[in-house]
């Protein structure tokens, strides 16, 4: 925790001013304290903020400070930017000569096998998947939807009556703070919430004065890099961030070995979705102890300044990198997708077997090895149980949601399925599958790709009204709308929409991945192609009953030895 510390000027000399209650207590500095402050020189101090803080003769520096004090100020600024350098460096020095030669040229080593297709691509239709960057989707409905289905679960009850963790007083709470602002030097209000056990939840309730100092206006913590989280995890840098977290990289001071920490966001709804993710975790955790299944594994979780963090084993790259790094405009070779296919497969194993939905499945929640030879599946955020499923049309991120979600349909493990094959489409030919700009548009670009929905199917939905009109005949019509419109409750039939009936697939599925296939290709890779399309059409199936299982996606020939 920083500390805060008042000084007065007093023939010439910074001397610093003690509390009421340290003096009542009578505390002194060690030797090695008092040479460390030696060594320092003279600092401004700081008391800690409390709600009944100690009175101070006040002192107008603005007025009565000299120009030897502004050069004192300066030097003390100098020295404390000096400082923080030198930890930083040291810490990362430290974290290299722990690793082996091996870990250090990772990033130079050729990958375990083939990524790159053999051979070019000529034309190639759509959006590239090198270039999409979920987060910053220009669609907003589909984040306010996602955070209000999060908000409309089930909550755990109140917190009202929990009392905060108090923060453990600390011997060097007064120890010179060379992390704290440059500038301004605030005192930061100390709050309930401080050092927290493994699992422990901490309330919420966090003051106005927190939330502007450590809190950006949307919540998201302001990681500071060489930061210490729970007293073992030194902040390296910052990963990313997304809808409901942001992730950063970390040094485990306990274990010696680098790890990824998801800081969720300040919000209730956010809170109660990382509770659930971290029972979700710990589920899959015990259903797989050794670690075979695929899945990113998940270390502990503890409370930071009012943040519930997850702390994770550190991955390289997702699956969105490695295309833009290996397959911009091609995708990956055969053998990549095999193997990646594989895993996610064995993960989505898991999933079902323990009743789970992921419910965001994407190329960029699926986390690659150093060696590029192993690929896990991550990021639980959007999870729930098979039995809390509850029907709404912007689950999962739009290009790889299923049409049973758009339809308002119920929904389990198929809609995981579905995103996988997506997925493994766009590792091939590096294109969006379907990248369309509403629900409306998706289930036009599915029905290109898989043929019409059939009537019997359509009826079980909530919403297939929105997108179907009943035109009497076998096949309903599928009323298109303008993008503006879409979503809206528009009456049917007004110039204002469009019916098309799609009879049989125009763009269908094996065309497009032969496309994939450099000219010029063996006979087995083209054999291979030919499989890979089989076995993106059983995944692919419209109907989530007919949609093949991770189990039998397995035993499918496209993954045979050959």
């Amino acid at each position: 925790m920083y500390s805060n510390r008042r000084a007065r000027v007093e023939d010439g000399e910074l001397v610093e001013q003690q509390s009421d209650a340290r003096r009542r207590r009578g505390r002194s500095r060690s030797p090695a304290r008092q040479a460390k402050e030696k060594a320092l020189g003279p600092t401004v101090n700081r008391v800690r903020a409390s709600e009944n803080p100690p009175k101070y003769e006040e002192y107008n520096l603005s007025t009565d400070r000299d120009e030897n004090d502004e050069v004192e100020v300066r030097r003390l600024r100098e020295e404390r930017r000096r400082l923080r350098e030198q930890i930083i460096q040291k810490h990362e020095s430290q974290n290299k000569c722990a690793q082996s030669p091996k870990d250090r040229s990772n990033s130079e080593e050729p990958p375990a096998f083939d990524l790159e297709k053999k051979g070019d691509i000529e034309g190639g239709r759509g959006v590239l998947a090198a270039e999409y960057d979920p987060n910053a989707d220009p669609n907003a409905d589909d984040v306010r939807h996602r955070i209000a289905v999060v908000n409309a679960a089930d909550a755990p009850a109140s917190t009202a009556g929990e009392q905060p963790v108090a923060a453990a007083d600390g011997d060097d709470e007064d120890e010179f703070d060379m992390f704290a602002d440059d500038d301004t030097l605030p005192a930061v209000p100390q709050t309930g919430i401080g050092k927290s056990a493994s699992g422990t939840r901490a309330s919420l309730a966090a003051t106005a004065a927190m939330a502007d100092s450590w809190d950006d206006p949307e919540g998201y913590y302001r990681t500071v890099i060489g930061e210490l989280l729970d007293d073992r995890y030194l902040v390296q840098s910052i990963l990313g961030q997304g809808v409901f977290s942001s992730v950063v990289k970390a040094l485990d001071k306990h274990e010696n070995t680098q790890v990824a920490i998801k800081i969720i966001r300040q919000n209730e709804a956010m809170y109660r979705a990382g509770v659930k993710e971290q029972r979700i975790l710990e589920r899959l955790q015990g259903a797989d102890p050794e670690g075979r299944m695929h899945v990113v594994r998940y270390l502990r979780s503890f409370v930071h300044r009012g943040h519930m963090c997850l702390c994770f084993e550190l991955m390289s790259l997702d699956l969105r990198q490695i295309v833009r790094k290996y397959g911009r405009n091609s995708g990956l070779s055969l053998q990549a997708v095999q193997v990646y296919g594989a895993h996610l497969l064995l993960a989505l194993d898991l999933l079902r077997r323990c009743q789970v939905v992921h419910g965001d499945i994407k190329p960029d929640n699926c986390f690659v090895s150093d060696e590029r030879n192993n690929v896990k599946l991550g990021d639980l955020g959007s999870a729930c149980d098979v039995a809390e499923c509850e029907v709404t049309a912007y689950l999962v991120s739009r290009y790889y949601r299923a049409p049973e979600i758009i339809l308002g349909m119920a929904y389990d493990q198929a809609i995981d399925m579905w995103s996988l094959g997506v997925t493994l489409f766009e590792l091939y030919t590096g294109h969006i599958m379907f990248p369309g700009r509403n629900n409306n548009h998706m289930l036009r670009l599915m029905m290109e790709a898989r043929g019409p929905f059939s009537n019997r199917m359509l009826r079980k939905g909530q919403m297939w009204q929105q997108h179907f009109e009943d035109n009497g005949g076998g096949v309903m019509d599928l009323v298109v709308r303008p993008a503006a419109n879409a979503g809206a409750a528009s009456a049917v039939g007004t110039d204002m929409v469009q019916r098309v009936k799609i009879a049989k697939p125009t763009r269908d599925i094996k065309s497009r991945v032969l496309q994939a296939t450099p000219p010029g290709s063996s006979n087995r890779d083209v054999e291979l192609a030919t499989r890979l399309a089989g076995l993106l059409e059983r995944c692919l199936e419209l109907n989530p009953e007919k949609r093949i299982t991770p189990a039998e996606a397995l035993r499918h020939p496209f993954f045979a030895q050959t």
